[in-house]
């Protein structure tokens, strides 16, 4: 550890800390891709709701499950 005007630092080596680089910009790719993941799937679910909803609606009104009679 390295002294300096407020608190104590640690000092990494080249290797630790390319390592400690590596990590970093690794688990930066992984949320990336974590959120399209998340983003796609939000995506698909917006759609199948709309698709969805018309449908809800009418039989929620009865209109889905009423016989015409042609009397």
């Amino acid at each position: 550890k390295t002294r300096t005007k407020d608190k104590y630092r640690v000092v990494y080596s080249d290797i630790q800390r390319l390592e400690l680089e590596k990590e970093f910009h690794y688990t930066k790719e992984r949320k990336q891709v974590k959120k399209r993941e998340e983003l796609v799937q939000k995506e698909k679910d917006i759609v199948v709701h709309h698709h969805l909803q018309p449908l809800q609606m009418s039989t929620a009104n009865g209109i889905g499950n009423k016989m015409i009679s042609l009397d």
